[in-house]
């Protein structure tokens, strides 16, 4: 079961859903009778591309906002847009043009000034209105956005910098670290600077039945569950102080595609799925090549990556770099580079283990291997496997119909997070060190067979020779395959220290008493 809030607290936050005003987006202004006096005043604007810049800044320039690294945004009621930014500025700026036809006409019901005469009068409205068709001409509307930039200006950094903000459709979580430690929920805020959106309404008293079902069949044990309600809890987030990436692996028909789907869909836009190939090792990039894949990350949560190819092998680069929380750097296609912080987590998904050959403990410490053992099967293996649930293809649309709910489970989860950490589950420590000694089996040899020495003179060394037998032997021991002598001999110089006179020897080292059994019978 999900864990639920206290009931007072159900009840402040039932209270705060109940109270909060649904969103009405504002009216253009100087668009309706009574506006006359507005649009005189536009009307005194400057007949060129400043004083239309500041025509569509007094009307719509609260819904607007530019961003020089990546360009048009426009307030939607729930967020800033940045998908449709570029489109609707231009039609705001259309609607710019069209209104001064308003002007001429709140012009024309004003009458003349002053001792102007009839005739100066018409000529003076025939301006405006000449003015207003040239104004709606293809670059005249691109120089009204182009002077407007600079007044509706926000520096990238700005955007999504709060991290503690949730999104959703019918409002904005906000994560308070007060003494009760309390999720707050509020109304959409254009000063949020928010530029993502979670596809899901937040609804305090809603349940996932269906969810709750289909997690306990695909993860039976209940510490595994845990984990993963507190990481993709943490991950609604922008907090990345873990620096973690959760790899789900397993053999297909086990739920993970599905689970985790199901929490991108919840997600939304904040949401990104990269190609697996972004994570790989690639000799051919270099530094000044543009990083589409990078550039797309600000204000993202969820970085998802899935089924690399047979034999792939991991930049261990790219996962450190993707899992820091210092400022990253990353350009558009044929623009300029920029800075964020980072916000987001990543969980990678493969049926097949994907090669790391870092060796160190920075790179191991932020890997956490999560298994994934479940198997569905299909409604004529039934009888064959009695024991194993039948794979069911309503079950996606159902969760989707839960998302609420979801969002609570995923809630509840971030608050245990926020009370006592991760918690990592022994089968996933287990599964990460298997993973680590199988992707670095000399490296596992070398720390479960042999032991450092005090540095002497002459040194304590080991022969080439004797140590390859060493290493055979602890092959067999341990159910693997041996590298041949030339292969071992390349990898363990990266590791221990060597010198050659007449044949090689390791220096400082010695087998460790566990071995000496198999020492004894060289």
């Amino acid at each position: 079961m999900a864990l639920m809030p206290p009931p007072d607290l159900r009840v402040i936050i039932g209270k705060a859903f109940d109270e909060a005003e649904p969103y009405e987006p504002d009216k253009p202004r100087g668009r309706g009778p009574g506006d006359e006096e507005f649009e005189i005043e536009l009307a005194g604007y400057l007949k060129n591309d400043l004083g239309n810049a500041k025509r569509l800044i007094a009307r719509f320039g609260r819904d607007l906002l530019y961003v020089a690294e990546v360009g048009w945004h426009v307030w939607v009621g729930t967020h800033w847009s940045l998908e449709d930014g570029g489109r609707r500025a231009k039609m705001l700026a259309d609607d710019t043009a069209m209104a001064i036809f308003y002007e001429a006409e709140a012009l024309r019901a004003a009458g003349p000034k002053g001792n102007e005469s009839p005739e100066e009068f018409q000529a003076r409205l025939e301006k405006h209105r000449k003015w207003g068709v040239t104004s709606g001409n293809g670059p005249k509307l691109a120089a009204m956005l182009a002077q407007a930039q600079p007044y509706v200006t926000q520096r990238m950094e700005e955007l999504d910098a709060h991290p503690d903000l949730f999104n959703v459709r019918n409002g904005t979580l906000e994560v308070r670290m007060d003494v009760e430690g309390l999720i707050h929920f509020r109304p959409h805020d254009r000063d949020d600077l928010i530029t993502r959106l979670a596809d899901v309404s937040y609804d305090p008293d809603a349940v996932c039945p269906a969810w709750l079902q289909f997690i306990g069949d695909v993860q039976p044990s209940a510490a595994q569950r845990e984990y993963l309600q507190r990481w993709h809890g943490y991950g609604l987030t922008g907090r990345t102080s873990l620096q973690k990436v959760a790899m789900y692996y397993g053999f297909g028909s086990n739920g993970k595609s599905t689970f985790l789907e199901t929490i991108e869909k919840l997600m939304g836009n904040y949401a990104l799925r990269l190609l697996f190939a972004s994570l790989l090792q690639d000799d051919r990039r270099r530094g000044a090549d543009a990083t589409p894949d990078i550039a797309n990350l600000p204000g993202r949560r969820l970085v998802v990556a899935a089924e690399p190819d047979t034999g792939a092998t991991f930049s261990v680069g790219t996962i450190k770099i993707l899992t820091e929380r210092d400022t990253m750097q990353a350009r558009h296609l044929n623009k300029g580079f920029f800075s964020f912080i980072p916000q987001h987590h990543l969980t990678l998904m493969f049926n097949e283990q994907p090669v790391i050959k870092a060796t160190d403990d920075g790179t191991w410490r932020r890997i956490d291997l999560v298994p994934w053992r479940a198997r569905y099967i299909e409604a004529r293996e039934a009888a064959t496997y009695p024991d194993l649930p039948i794979k069911d293809y309503e079950l996606p649309a159902r969760l989707l119909g839960e998302l609420p709910g979801i969002l609570n489970w995923l809630l509840d989860g971030l608050r245990l997070y926020l009370e006592t950490g991760l918690e990592v589950p022994e089968d996933v420590v287990e599964a990460t060190e298997k993973y680590r000694a199988d992707s670095d089996p000399v490296g596992e040899f070398i720390r479960a067979a042999l032991r450092a020495t005090a540095v002497t003179s002459p040194p304590a060394f080991i022969s080439g020779k004797e140590l390859y037998i060493v290493y055979q032997r602890w092959c067999e021991e341990s159910g693997m395959q041996p590298f041949s002598m030339t292969r071992f001999g390349k990898l363990v110089k990266t590791k221990l220290t060597s010198e050659t006179k007449g044949t090689v020897r390791y220096l400082h080292i010695e087998v460790d008493p566990r071995w000496l059994k198999i020492w004894d019978r060289l």
